[in-house]
């Protein structure tokens, strides 16, 4: 049995703490917040041990009986308390994005590679069945030569959400703003699916709300396997619109969103129908829907990985590209310029 601790207790590591409950072969023994009464209650609710509260995270990676930590800290913070638990002979599991500048991936990144330990990144579209299904066909060669590959990440985002964390909607700690927090999902499964981003030439702007960083943005992808696209991610779109995405073949072409598969056909008459019986991920309007069923494939996905010896599904070398490619295109709207990948 593993033993898990979490660092950060804010909105997302409930559904952490409650995919460990369900993973097979971990179990949380400790968590960790600045806040110290926040970590208290969030323990309590946990059925965590009071004496393994801790308000320091390295007090807590100072602990030899932890073997892995989730770190669900704002996005900023993510990739330093990563590297300490690395440092400190801990597994990690990261939630997105890893880090939010070039300087600091590649920090994470050669501290990983120089650790020999697992570490995943929270990339929990990649473990739907929909898109698994996907990436197996688009990799099998059915579907032929990929033509088109887009993006539709179009989310509603109100003022008081916000205004809910100081850190939200900032370069410093949030590292931009549509793209970089509700947009990152999508630009890694479309980036997976086609086997990574080439070149793209994008526009972010601040169409809507008061912030500093975009709440709007749209941009033009050429895809390593020769395929072009768009990617269009928003927060101020009302209403909210299902996270869409369209691949077009030489074969076929599929389309599906967060409700299930829309088209699956080939020129062959092959068609199929939305077969989705799981519950999907949607988080147009309220970021809290996701529950833990997007987080329990991915951390088994982790567990096993440690268990078994073999890498997770998303590794900090997989898990930097969407941010690599977010970053790209804020460069490239700065600059008016196509940005090389």
């Amino acid at each position: 049995m593993l033993n898990f601790a979490i660092i950060g207790c804010g909105v997302i590591a409930p559904y952490h703490s409650r995919a460990l409950e369900k993973a097979e072969g971990a179990q949380l023994v400790a968590v960790c917040d600045i806040d110290l009464e926040k970590a208290k209650k969030f323990a309590e609710q946990f059925q965590v041990d009071p004496s393994r509260v801790y308000a320091d995270y390295h007090e807590l990676l100072a602990q030899k009986d932890i073997d892995a930590v989730c770190v669900c800290v704002p996005s900023g913070l993510h990739g330093q308390i990563a590297m300490d638990a690395l440092k400190a002979d801990k597994h990690v599991i990261c939630e997105k994005p890893m880090e939010i500048t070039k300087e600091k991936l590649d920090a994470v990144c050669e501290a990983y590679l120089a650790s020999g330990k697992k570490f995943a990144c929270v990339f929990q579209r990649r473990t739907q069945p929909i898109p698994m299904k996907v990436k197996a066909a688009l990799d099998s060669g059915e579907f032929g030569r990929p033509l088109m590959a887009s993006a539709y990440l179009k989310y509603h985002r109100t003022a008081e959400y916000y205004k809910s964390a100081g850190w939200r909607a900032t370069w410093e700690m949030d590292g931009g703003g549509s793209l970089m927090n509700q947009g990152v999902h999508g630009v890694d499964l479309i980036s997976w699916f086609m086997g990574g981003i080439d070149k793209i030439y994008g526009v972010a702007r601040t169409q809507f709300h008061d912030i500093p960083v975009e709440d709007a943005a749209v941009c033009t992808v050429k895809y390593k396997n020769g395929a072009i696209g768009i990617i269009e991610s928003s927060t101020c779109v009302y209403p909210a619109q299902e996270t869409r995405f369209e691949i077009h073949c030489e074969n076929g072409s599929i389309i599906f969103d967060d409700k299930g598969l829309i088209q699956w056909e080939l020129k062959s008459g092959v068609k199929e129908e939305n077969d989705q019986k799981e519950e999907g991920i949607s988080l147009k309007d309220n970021p809290q829907a996701i529950g833990a069923y997007g987080h329990l494939p991915i951390m088994q996905d982790f567990v096993d990985a440690i268990r078994f010896d073999r890498e997770p599904l998303a590794t900090p070398l997989e898990g930097r590209k969407a941010v690599d490619t977010i970053l790209a295109i804020y460069k490239s709207s700065e600059t008016n310029e196509e940005i090389q990948l």
